[in-house]
């Protein structure tokens, strides 16, 4: 997978969306209208994980910001949407987050300035000065705790939230991560996760405002599928699929 070198675009972000109706359009206008009030210019790439109907938009963008949409010819899993988005992006900084903006997109401010010092950040629900707004059913957010347990503990990813959808890299970062990935479906966070502390990335954990939003695509059968993949992530690693030359990406001064 080949990511496209950054030109004049500062953010480039990236939305993925299967059979979404009635949030895509309420979702994207607020990310617009966001977008429109900054300063920078910016891309904002949605990813059709094969929906049953087409995604069909008419959102203004200003200047020469723009919208730009791609389809998957069939439904194949979150993390595959993202990394399609992630390779068709132009920005120096690529964020992705969920389109029911659980995150509110304002804090993508937050997260551009971490950028500017980090290499990768992510969103977590389970800091200490996060806020929960609304939270999830007592099962499932039981359930996302136990999740990133599980990773903590098979895949040593070390983070307080390992699910929550509000990413951001640099280009560069992206380029040495996003090749790499080969979970398709909700695991994906966490082999990013991994994939960044077998190359020696700092992950950055944000504090961040989160809401529970109905319209899930979660199943409970994903559970099982989940569980599976954390194990295929471990298995991968030790027939050497992750395998790339040693670079010298931990002497980058931004990392120190």
């Amino acid at each position: 997978m080949a990511i496209k070198h950054p030109d004049t675009v500062y953010l480039s972000l990236v939305i993925p969306v299967y059979n979404e109706t009635v949030r895509l359009k309420s979702g994207l206008r607020k990310v617009v209208a966001y977008l429109n009030s900054q300063s920078y210019t910016w891309e904002v790439i949605l990813v059709d994980d094969g929906s049953d109907i087409p995604l069909q938009l008419r959102v203004k963008a200003k200047g020469a910001e723009r919208i730009i949409t791609l389809r998957l010819p069939q439904n194949m899993g979150k993390g595959k949407a993202i990394k399609e988005g992630v390779a068709a992006a132009h920005g120096k900084y690529i964020v992705f987050t969920d389109i029911d903006l659980s995150v509110p997109i304002s804090e993508v401010q937050t997260m551009l300035q971490l950028l500017k010092r980090r290499n990768l950040v992510i969103a977590s629900r389970r800091l200490s000065n996060s806020t929960i707004i609304i939270h999830q059913p007592w099962l499932r957010e039981s359930a996302g705790r136990l999740f990133t347990g599980l990773s903590n503990k098979l895949c040593k990813t070390h983070v307080a939230d390992v699910t929550c959808g509000f990413k951001g890299f640099t280009h560069e970062t992206a380029n040495i991560l996003f090749p790499h990935l080969r979970i398709n479906r909700w695991v994906f966070d966490t082999e990013l996760i991994y994939l960044a502390r077998k190359f020696n990335i700092p992950v950055y954990e944000m504090p961040v405002g989160w809401s529970n939003k109905s319209g899930s695509k979660v199943r409970p059968l994903d559970s099982f599928g989940s569980f599976i993949d954390l194990i295929r992530i471990r298995i991968n690693d030790i027939c050497g699929v992750y395998n790339r030359p040693i670079n010298k990406y931990s002497n980058n001064p931004i990392n120190k």
